[in-house]
């Protein structure tokens, strides 16, 4: 991950969430650093262990270990509370991934 003017490596246990703003991917570890992924989201998805992590919508992929409650929100989507108190973005699981989402969180 790159970090200012350097490369960082960081294990993927380590890891909250990523998100994609205006084309960049964003890494965020459990602490709240944030790294910038040389990558697209769709190719971090493909690499990161599908035991813990998913992706919920087009720009985010979240860890299972941060999610404290999950719960139903408006237009049959569903929103995720993260017990990681310096997370402010809304986790929105799209509609098109809740079926799938919702079977990943039962295995």
């Amino acid at each position: 991950m790159k970090r200012a003017n350097h490369f960082e490596f960081i294990d993927t246990n380590k890891v909250a969430f990523v998100t994609s703003e205006d084309g960049v991917t964003l890494v965020y570890n459990k602490e709240g650093q944030r790294y910038t992924y040389n990558k697209t989201i769709e190719e971090l998805n493909n690499i990161l262990d599908s035991r813990f992590f998913f992706q919920i919508n087009r720009a985010q992929i979240v860890n299972v270990n941060v999610i404290s409650k999950a719960h139903p929100y408006f237009n049959n989507r569903m929103k995720l509370e993260s017990n990681k108190p310096w997370i402010k973005e809304y986790l929105i699981v799209t509609r098109s991934k809740l079926a799938e989402f919702k079977a990943w969180l039962d295995q």
